[in-house]
């Protein structure tokens, strides 16, 4: 979830090696600010230029940000900081962890680039011009020990958060890298998609919650989330989808078995493995001072009402089985 704190655990698979999502259980969540807290679209903001995209090109090392500005956010943090973290810059990111040395390579390469390059490659286009800083502690208790001690934090969720006020990502990296990539997103979407609606991102953020990287390309897998739609369904408990996409944050937050992330997770499965999720992403970013909760894109970019869509989804979910690989 995102906010001045925002919570969710996430699984990640990376060129089909698995890594495990966190078990299931109730999340304490969040809430958002009122909508008029958060950031607002700003026009001096640079987009990439994508009419003849490089598969090689590294987005993560463009950005707009001074490298003084840089260099002096790590200096501040080595000051409040022991020896046994490393501190370094990263793109627009600036990583705090304590993770030990041969886990450090993996997490660069295979976790912030690769999965940062993917979802520019395909979803995002604007040009980061602020620091993210990713605190990423190796368990739990240094996780709500840190929380407390650098951001005055005691969070109420064992797994990551993202504070918006600090453009800070934390996470316990002990629940999975996933919840890494998870709140990345969040954090991303802050400055490429400011005004999407919490429906939308948390289930955009949670269709990567398992997922593989193949060929510079992310793609979100089932995962737990899909058991507790197809239970929804079953026993005639689901929400409906013009209900889904109206809900206020607060609203959306008010759930506590699950069923508004699962939904909202498999709208965006569902349009992935369509073909046309980008198409809605991008629509949806253009037109959405029109359109605040998509409705009106959806139904543009599938073709289908939304009880056509509706009705499509749950059928896809109750014809498979989630088997945990």
């Amino acid at each position: 979830m995102r906010s001045k704190s925002v919570f969710l655990a996430i699984g990640f698979i990376l060129c089909s090696c698995a890594c495990r999502s966190r078990p299931i259980g109730n999340e304490v969540e969040t809430k958002l600010p009122p909508k008029k807290t958060a950031y607002s679209l700003r026009p001096e903001l640079k987009r990439f230029d994508k009419k003849s995209p490089n598969p090689t090109f590294d987005y993560l090392l463009q950005h707009s940000i001074p490298q003084r500005e840089i260099e002096s956010r790590c200096l501040q943090l080595r000051k409040q900081l022991d020896s046994s973290f490393v501190i370094e810059s990263i793109g627009p990111f600036v990583m705090v962890t304590n993770l030990r040395s041969e886990e450090l390579d993996e997490l660069k390469d295979f976790t912030i680039k690769a999965s940062f390059n993917a979802l520019y490659r395909d979803y995002f286009d604007t040009i980061p011009d602020k620091i993210y800083t990713l605190y990423i502690f190796k368990d739990h208790a240094d996780y709500l020990n840190y929380s407390r001690k650098l951001l005055d934090e005691s969070p109420t969720t064992p797994y990551g958060y993202y504070r918006y006020d600090k453009a800070a990502v934390v996470v316990n990296y002990s629940s999975g890298r996933g919840t890494l990539v998870h709140e990345m997103i969040h954090a991303l979407l802050d400055i490429d998609f400011p005004a999407a609606p919490t429906w939308f991102n948390e289930g955009f953020a949670s269709l990567f919650e398992q997922s593989e990287l193949s060929e510079g390309r992310i793609c979100g897998l089932y995962n737990w989330r899909f058991d507790i739609l197809k239970e929804a369904i079953v026993s005639n408990n689901t929400i409906r989808l013009k209900q889904l996409l109206g809900t206020t944050t607060e609203e959306f937050y008010d759930d506590k078995d699950g069923r508004k992330y699962a939904e909202a997770r498999f709208v965006c499965y569902f349009l992935q493995e369509a073909g046309l999720l980008k198409k809605f992403y991008e629509e949806f970013r253009k037109n959405v001072a029109n359109d605040p909760t998509g409705e009106a894109t959806l139904q543009a970019v599938t073709g289908k009402t939304l009880e056509e869509l509706e009705k499509e989804i749950f059928s896809s979910v109750l014809k498979r089985n989630y088997v945990d690989r």
